[in-house]
């Protein structure tokens, strides 16, 4: 197979072709994703929406828990939020309170006003129960001026509230992080499911890395590098030739083997590469 890799590597019109391939020893195909999923609360299944085999999509959803609770809590939260709403733009005791220490100002003044025109009209005890009408009238400007500001920041809370009661209800519901294959599925419709249990498992196969160890004295290898991998087909017992590039070169050298490790990554279509299997590989760029 290594004959055949090498004479589609001489045969193929390169600009500048390598002087010599780089063989990579021990190749072996891994996935580059593989995703074990779990809800993020726990509760019973109610609905399964895939089965072990399914193709998915990046945001798919794949199962959901029983959200009755968590519909309530939602419901509950969103009415204390309209509540606070309310209060917030209600600034009546603002203005009464404004109004009041215009009529006490009032008072005050005429009061203040008749001693000056004759004098004694107005008892000094009297004068002082208007001046202190006066000061608490402005002091209830100030209250309901602070209550009404604590009652917009209840509305801040009650919308961080609701985020909360929301995002508790999305996390009872699984959606798909990546595009792939759903290779098993632990729970059913029914079941009870915790944060701490793989509810499925997902791998993406539409592109996969390989990895394997070059020999120092083989040369130097350097990220982009062109590689090209070799697969006997378990139909035609014919070799089949993928092209990728080097996307991982370790700065270490074993001092026992004398190598160094190297990943590099493969487009996939159909499928046809599948962790575990051993390739040919030749850097060859």
């Amino acid at each position: 197979m290594l004959e055949s890799l090498l004479i589609l590597l001489v045969s193929a019109p390169v600009e500048n072709p390598p002087a010599k391939p780089i063989p990579v020893q021990s190749a072996v195909v891994s996935l580059i994703d593989d995703v074990s999923l779990a809800f993020g609360e726990s509760g019973i299944v109610e609905k399964v929406y895939v089965s072990a085999g399914d193709q998915i999509r990046k945001g798919d959803q794949l199962a959901e828990l029983n959200s009755t609770d968590a519909e309530l809590e939602i419901n509950r939260v969103h009415a204390e939020l309209e509540m606070a709403k309310l209060k917030a733009h209600n600034d009546l005791n603002v203005q009464l309170s404004v109004k009041a220490l215009g009529l006490a100002n009032a008072e005050l003044s005429r009061a203040v006003k008749a001693n000056e025109e004759f004098e004694n009209t107005v008892s000094a005890s009297e004068i002082d129960r208007l001046t202190l009408s006066r000061d608490e009238a402005e002091l209830r400007i100030e209250q309901a001026k602070h209550d009404l500001e604590y009652t917009r920041l209840q509305v801040r809370l009650k919308n961080v509230e609701f985020d909360i009661a929301r995002r508790k209800r999305e996390r009872r519901e699984l959606k798909s992080p990546i595009d792939g294959v759903v290779v098993k599925v632990e729970h059913h419709r029914g079941e009870w499911a915790q944060p701490d249990q793989t509810f499925c498992r997902i791998i993406r196969t539409d592109r996969v890395r390989v990895e394997g160890f070059v020999n120092e004295a083989d040369g130097d290898v350097e990220i982009g590098q062109r590689v090209m991998l070799s697969l006997l087909s378990s139909k035609t017992s014919e070799p089949q030739h993928f092209p990728g590039k080097v996307t991982f070169v370790d700065p270490e050298i074993d001092t026992v083997t004398g190598q160094y490790r190297i990943s590099a990554e493969f487009e996939n279509p159909g499928g046809i590469l599948r962790a575990g299997q051993r390739p040919t590989l030749l850097i060859v760029e």
